[in-house]
Order: C-alpha cells, then sequence, then structure tokens
C-alpha cells in the first residue's frame, strides 16, 4: 500500500545511501525523503549516528519559496463529510420539530440551526492562510487535474473502509462491501489513467531531450517514471 500510495502521487525519493547499519550487517536505507520535485532537495548527506543511535544524521538543503501569510480561516472540508451521520442527524419529524413556531422566520431560523449543528459535528475543518498561492500540480508530472481528483478519492474510500473495516454493525458491513467495490473500481482507473498519462507524455520528453531545452524536467520526468 505505502508503494503504490508513492506512486500514485509521482513522489521521489531522495536518499540512495545507507541510513541505518549495526556492526554485524550490511546496512539499509530506513530513512526516506520524498518530495514531488527532484531539484529542491539539493546537498543531502547521510553523516554519522547521534549518541547511541544506529541510524544516520541527514543534512540536506531544500529550496523553498516562503509565502506571504495574512489571514487564516476555517474551511469546511465537505469531500471528508460523514454524510450518513448527517442524515441521521436531520432524520427527525419535522411537521412536528416546526409545530411550536408559527411564523416563517423562526421556522427558518430553527432550520438553519438544525443544518449548521449537522454540519459543525459531522464535516471535518481546516485553517487556511488566506493570500497564500494555491499549490499547483507540478508541470513535470504526466497527470492532470482529473486525475489527482481521482487519486484523492481513492484515499477517502481508503479511510472509509479502515474506519467500517472491523464493524459488527448489519448496516456498516454493507457499506464497506459498497465502499470495498468503490475502492477496487477508482483504483483501476487510477492505475490505467496514469499509465495513459506517462505514454501520453513521452513524447514531449523524447523532443525536450532531442532539443536539450529542459533537462531538468527530462529528469524529472524519468525519476516519476520509475515509480510508476
Amino acid at each position: 500500500m505505502f508503494l503504490e500510495k508513492v506512486r500514485d502521487c509521482f513522489l521521489i525519493q531522495h536518499i540512495q545511501d545507507i541510513t541505518r547499519k549495526r556492526e554485524d550487517d550490511k546496512g539499509s536505507t530506513l530513512d526516506l525523503i520524498f518530495s514531488n520535485d527532484e531539484t529542491i532537495i539539493e546537498d543531502l548527506s547521510v553523516d554519522t549516528s547521534l549518541g547511541k543511535s544506529d541510524h544516520g544524521c541527514i543534512s540536506f538543503y531544500c529550496d523553498v519559496e516562503e509565502l506571504q501569510e495574512t489571514n487564516r480561516k476555517t474551511i469546511y472540508m465537505y469531500e471528508k463529510a460523514d454524510y450518513d451521520k448527517i442524515r441521521q442527524r436531520l432524520d427527525v419529524d419535522w411537521e412536528k420539530f416546526f409545530e411550536a413556531d408559527t411564523d416563517i422566520e423562526g421556522k427558518w431560523t430553527k432550520f438553519k440551526e438544525k443544518i449548521l449543528s449537522a454540519v459543525e459535528e459531522c464535516v471535518p475543518k481546516r485553517i487556511v492562510k488566506e493570500g497564500c498561492t494555491k499549490r499547483r500540480l507540478n508541470k513535470n508530472l504526466p497527470m492532470n487535474r482529473k486525475l489527482w481528483n481521482k487519486i484523492k478519492r481513492k484515499q477517502r474510500l481508503w479511510e472509509q473502509m479502515n474506519k467500517l473495516e472491523n464493524s459488527e454493525n448489519d448496516m456498516e458491513k454493507r457499506q464497506y462491501a459498497d465502499i470495498s467495490k468503490e475502492y477496487k473500481r477508482v483504483n483501476n482507473q487510477v492505475r490505467r489513467e496514469t499509465r495513459k498519462a506517462v505514454k501520453k507524455k513521452e513524447p514531449e520528453v523524447a523532443r525536450l531531450i532531442l532539443s536539450r531545452t529542459d533537462p531538468q524536467g527530462c529528469g524529472s520526468f524519468r525519476v516519476h517514471c520509475c515509480h510508476i
């Protein structure tokens, strides 16, 4: 699952040297550094261990731009909401719910409070910084926004499966079976489309290699292909 996730996200693993070694073995590479762009990690080195640890100390330079931070705001992540729980919260006798209110304004206020209460309880939130540049796809990645959304949907389905996997509730067992089926379908789509995207990108990379106008982009694409 870990390697599959790395391939789906087109991540590059930068460490190639041994990072953990004991006196009686040949050592292994257990400490990893991932990024979506091979050019942002520079001067990487694995040095001697710290104290009694058998892991080497890793040092590197990461070339990133500092974003101008302004205000923070809270946004609701509706794509990760628990809609089954929302339905349960809103499964009420509405006629009885509104019978104490005689005017439209009162009914609307009560209805709005009920909806907002369900949203607050069932929809996760996160804090974002206003004014920060929205993250864009690396131009060297052989994928588009539609494919990236499918990869994120695959991740959400995986999280839902893990949540329901050991449930003894009959309804949740049926939900798990449906989600598992959908996960397999989306996973197969992602696998097919990533391979199509790579094949579509290859002629462009070949032209760049012949013209030598973008050697860094070509190198980045080659590394991505190794992980697909």
